[in-house]
């Protein structure tokens, strides 16, 4: 089965106590795909488990004398159908009214638990970060009710069809921590903090070679200053501190510059030392220059 599979089927396996978060859900399913037309309420949903889902949540709700239709094939999707006077009144005001009224502290996670049962989608997060709704006529409303939530989704076309979708490991934790679906948010943020950690050990080794290199660069133009003014009896011609230093290289070949300066007494800073050799690389070109012009 699917990664959004499992989910929904997480979504009809809870146990939904309250009246309140029953009617929540599945205003959300009617949020999301459900129609009004001649005063009788049609609902899409992804196959006939979900819609005998629904069918028994209209029961629960309304009553069972409600009647529901739910075709026995229908292709893709299963239309069912009902009629019931609540509904039809939240369908017929739901343009100018708010989407969610809440009950209760767990009314809120139930609606998005409707939205995501009849039109989501999300792809498992090992392999991708991704989460569409096929959102139907009221695609604005539902995309402005996600911004008012704090979830921002991009809106596209797919097979002639609006979706509203994000690759926004961020947004689908958000998303699933709204629906209560904790073990998911889990995984992200373990993910996301791995993924985050992985990058940061990969920029400062980045950051550590690049330094490697500048640090080798640096020592080499030294030694090769010092080795030239060596081979040409120019050492002792610099100024007393700088031959020193010049010295003290040549003695000290392996030293890093931190080792090399605690060497001196008394010791220089590492910061004083490199301005030293890098002054004995200016004389040396100036020097040799000189002799060989």
């Amino acid at each position: 089965m699917s990664f959004s599979s499992n989910r929904k089927d997480e979504i009809i396996a809870h146990q939904y106590k309250s009246k309140c978060c029953k009617k929540a859900l599945l205003s959300g399913a009617l949020f999301a795909k459900g129609e009004l037309k001649e005063n009788k309420i049609y609902l899409s949903v992804e196959n006939l488990k979900y819609a005998e889902y629904i069918k028994s949540l209209i029961y629960d709700v309304c009553g069972k004398d409600t009647e529901v239709f739910v075709p026995e094939s229908g292709g893709r999707r299963v239309m069912l159908s009902f009629w019931a006077p609540t509904f039809v009144k939240y369908l017929s005001e739901i343009s100018s009214s708010p989407v969610l009224s809440a009950k209760c502290p767990s009314c809120p996670s139930s609606f998005f638990r409707g939205i995501f049962l009849v039109s989501g989608r999300a792809s498992d997060p090992d392999k991708q970060y991704r989460l569409e709704f096929s959102a139907g006529q009221r695609i604005s409303q539902m995309k402005e009710f996600f911004r008012e939530n704090s979830l921002f989704f991009s809106e596209a076309k797919q097979g002639g069809k609006s979706i509203l979708y994000t690759g926004k490991a961020s947004v689908i934790a958000d998303f699933f921590g709204k629906m209560g679906i904790n073990n998911v948010v889990f995984n992200l943020v373990n993910a996301q903090l791995t993924s985050e950690l992985k990058n940061r050990v990969n920029r400062l080794r980045n950051c550590e070679t690049n330094n490697i290199g500048r640090t080798v660069n640096a020592s080499s133009r030294h030694s090769a200053a010092i080795e030239a003014l060596e081979e040409n009896n120019l050492i002792s011609t610099l100024p007393e501190e700088l031959e020193k230093t010049a010295r003290m290289r040549l003695l000290y070949r392996d030293y890093s510059l931190v080792r090399l300066a605690a060497e001196f007494s008394p010791p220089i800073t590492k910061s004083g030392l490199s301005h030293r050799l890098n002054r004995i690389v200016e004389i040396a070109e100036n020097l040799l220059n000189r002799k060989f012009d």
